[in-house]
């Protein structure tokens, strides 16, 4: 996340945000709205490692729909978890500098 912090702050919120709002998407298409599979952020993941796992979670949750529609949606749940922590670390990081 290179640039100005705040741009940071964004760019993270911004991921957060489409990756809920797809997961909500996901969830009425497929009927999964008594579904919610618990997401486990492990404590002290630096900002990359969250970001990757996203990543890793996103095209995980692409591989899986086919087979299993219930799979995909808890990874692409676990993505929004790991974008959302990503957000919320770096926003108090942000909060802490004086400008």
């Amino acid at each position: 996340m290179a640039g100005k912090p705040k741009e940071s702050v964004m760019v993270l919120w911004l991921a957060a945000e489409a990756a809920e709002y797809s997961s909500a998407l996901f969830s009425l298409a497929y009927g999964l709205e008594d579904l919610d599979p618990e997401v486990r952020i492990t404590k002290g993941r630096g900002l990359p490692g969250l970001v990757k796992d996203s990543m890793d979670a996103l095209r995980r949750a692409r591989e899986l729909r086919p087979k299993s529609i219930a799979e995909a949606y808890t990874s692409l749940r676990t993505a929004a978890g790991y974008l959302k922590a990503a957000y919320l670390d770096q926003s108090k990081k942000t909060a802490k500098k004086p400008s």
